[in-house]
Formats: C-alpha cells, sequence, structure tokens
C-alpha cells in the first residue's frame, strides 16, 4: 500500500493555507500521488498547478530551512567532486559551503533519508543549508 510521507502531506497543508493551490486541488492531488505511486509534488506540477519553485520554496518553509536558487547562489565549486556526479544526481544533494568547517548542504529533498544519506558521505559535521531550485527559467 502506497502512503504519502508526513514532510509531503505537510507541505501539501502549508501551500492550501498561503494559497498556492485550492483544498480540492491538494486533495485531486492525493488522491492522484496514491492511485500513481508519485509525490503530491510530481502531481501538482504535472497538472500545472504549482511552479517547481513555489514548491521547493514550501519544502524550504517547512522543514525550517532556507531556500537557495542555485542559480543565484552556486555551490562552492571547490566542494564539488566531479567523480560524485552520480552521487549527487542520485540523491539530490551536494555540498554547498562551509561554515567553520562544517559542509552545508543543498538538497530538493530534505529529509532523514537525506540526511542519513549525507551523513554517510561527508560524516556527522554536516548540517543542511536549505531547500534549493534549479529548475531552468523556462519552466517557471
Amino acid at each position: 500500500m502506497f502512503t504519502h510521507s508526513e514532510s509531503d502531506l505537510g507541505v501539501g497543508d502549508l501551500l492550501v493555507r498561503y494559497g498556492a493551490i485550492r483544498p480540492d486541488q491538494f486533495e485531486e492531488a492525493l488522491e492522484l500521488a496514491t492511485r500513481w505511486q508519485v509525490s503530491i509534488s510530481d502531481v501538482l506540477m504535472s497538472r500545472w498547478w504549482l511552479r517547481a519553485e513555489v514548491y521547493s520554496r514550501a519544502v524550504a518553509a517547512y522543514h525550517g530551512l532556507r531556500f537557495v536558487r542555485m542559480r543565484d547562489e552556486p555551490a562552492d565549486a571547490e566542494l564539488l567532486n566531479p567523480e560524485d556526479i552520480d552521487f549527487y544526481l542520485q540523491n539530490l544533494i551536494i555540498p554547498w559551503g562551509t561554515v567553520n568547517g562544517r559542509v552545508q548542504l543543498a538538497t530538493t529533498s530534505p529529509g532523514p533519508k537525506t540526511l542519513l544519506t549525507a551523513r554517510a558521505k561527508w560524516g556527522s559535521s554536516l548540517f543542511h543549508v536549505g531547500s534549493v531550485s534549479s529548475t531552468p527559467p523556462a519552466m517557471r
């Protein structure tokens, strides 16, 4: 049986509360996401009810993270390893910067799974910087 994550439901509630989507759209997105076994965000964006950046901002707000637009605030190139490109793409996470020797991460998917994956890669001294949007301008 397919279930929605607490984050998906919380972000959806936040989007409704702030008027980014209507309650009936959220309910329909829940139904379709369950039937299609995809995330609520996949449904909202496939129906053109929500732009990717709006969703990413809501994810950041829900998780109490800073929102980062990678186009405007790119990652520190010295932290990026070309050999890790597959890891970055598969996990939707990259090292973005450092503060006091701690790695800051940027991700489109904040949450426990991402944090565990990142800690396995970079150690326990890291912390999330925020949710990111890397959607091409033409898609906004």
